[in-house]
């Protein structure tokens, strides 16, 4: 194995250092709080110290839930509930519990007993209390991995008790970069890290699943037809552009509206000379823009408003129909 384990890291220099310090100077804490949006490479980091400090020959491949690949190494995630097949929005006290008492155990192997809580955010306040009196006094050697988009997201007696490691969209060259390097062309690595807006792992899923790549662009090209039309064909477009399935309607949806989002920043951008930041340029649909749509900077910006709040209202139940409508009537 490489000296240091993140040495396929896309960026976040800062936390390999600090990391890497602690891991040679043997201080590692007993727990940490990963933060930061999605896609930035936390579950890598995490994954790949899990997978150092167990001396682990192959990568970790630990199922949600609480089971795992071996009895030193717990992963914990929301469970799908049995009777609707759906995932269920909290981690419970008794998952927490049960998490804690096989760490009350010695370690296998006399190593790290370690526990990666994926989604801190959605610990239950009877699961996060359970889960203090393990972090205040952990036996040997046992590490935390929490993950969370945010400090502000966890429980604050809970994060207060871990060492906060952030991590920061990834600069566009960097990205762009690293992604030549690991053998895409240089086109599609800057439009993907262009894309991604500094995040690895969308940028990486952009280039690799053409199935996403796909559904990127025409969802790009759906956009501008959208914002160029009538109110009238708005309509009749938006109907079409979410599934029958009750199920998936949400989830589509969101991702609809933050394609938007990267539609209507394109043109922001344009308005305001800052053109070397779009990210859809050249020919075609990419050089479009809709200038015509926006007379003005705060109409843009308060559309951009809206598109947030449609995002937060599809997250809370509203009907996602009628949220992307209200989205569209704005413009």
């Amino acid at each position: 194995m490489p000296s240091s384990p993140f040495h396929n890291l896309i960026g976040h220099e800062r936390v390999q250092d600090v990391l890497g310090r602690m891991i040679t100077h043997d201080r590692l804490p007993h727990a940490f709080l990963f933060v930061g949006p999605h896609h930035l490479g936390k579950t890598y980091v995490a994954k790949q110290l899990i997978r150092f400090l167990s001396d682990h020959p192959q990568p970790l491949l630990v199922k949600e839930g609480g089971s795992s690949v071996s009895m030193d190494v717990i992963e914990l995630g929301c469970l799908t509930d049995e009777k609707t097949g759906k995932k269920k929005t909290q981690i419970s006290v008794e998952q927490v519990r049960e998490v804690c008492e096989r760490l009350a155990m010695s370690a296998m192997n006399g190593g790290w007993k370690i526990a990666f809580i994926k989604d801190a955010n959605v610990l239950s306040n009877a699961a996060a209390n359970a889960l203090l009196k393990t972090l205040e006094e952990p036996k040997g050697k046992t590490l935390f991995i929490l993950r969370a988009p945010s400090v502000e997201s966890v429980l604050p007696t809970v994060a207060s008790r871990c060492q906060v490691m952030r991590f920061h969209p990834v600069s566009r060259s960097t990205l762009a970069t690293a992604l030549v390097k690991k053998g895409h062309a240089k086109p599609d690595a800057e439009l993907a890290a262009a894309i991604s807006l500094g995040r690895p792992g969308r940028a990486l899923r952009y280039l690799t699943k053409s199935e996403d790549r796909s559904q990127t662009d025409i969802g790009v090209e759906q956009a501008i037809e959208l914002f160029s039309s009538t109110h009238a064909k708005q309509i009749r477009l938006t109907s079409t552009l979410l599934p029958k399935e009750d199920v998936n309607k949400r989830t589509a949806a969101d991702q609809t509206v933050r394609l938007w989002q990267r539609v209507l920043r394109d043109d922001l951008l344009r308005q305001v000379g800052c053109e070397e930041l779009v990210v859809y340029k050249g020919q075609g649909v990419r050089g479009k823009g809709l200038e015509g749509k926006h007379p003005n900077l705060v109409q843009l910006i308060q559309t951009l408003k809206k598109t947030e709040e449609g995002r937060s209202a599809i997250a809370h139940n509203t009907n996602p129909q009628l949220t992307l409508e209200h989205i569209l009537f704005s413009l």
